[in-house]
């Protein structure tokens, strides 16, 4: 099995019910929240939820399978 199998593992298991908002998004990803959402339109980034009226977020587990997916596509 890859070690990035493992890795995943781990991070999903950690983060399952986790939720980052946008604003953590340049912290977690290194990318800025614009980026994200011109890649989430063109769906090459996990997709928001909607929290509440005013409020959206993202699936932390679903945004750390994303950056591993990157790494191990090389990009």
């Amino acid at each position: 099995m890859p070690k990035n199998h493992n890795r995943l593992s781990l991070m999903l298991h950690r983060a399952t019910e986790e939720i980052t908002r946008p604003r953590d998004l340049p912290k977690k990803t290194g990318l800025s929240k614009t980026t994200c959402w011109r890649l989430e339109r063109a769906g090459d980034f996990p997709k928001r939820i909607q929290l509440s009226a005013g409020a959206v977020g993202y699936r932390t587990a679903e945004i750390e399978t994303w950056l591993v997916s990157r790494q191990s596509a090389g990009v």
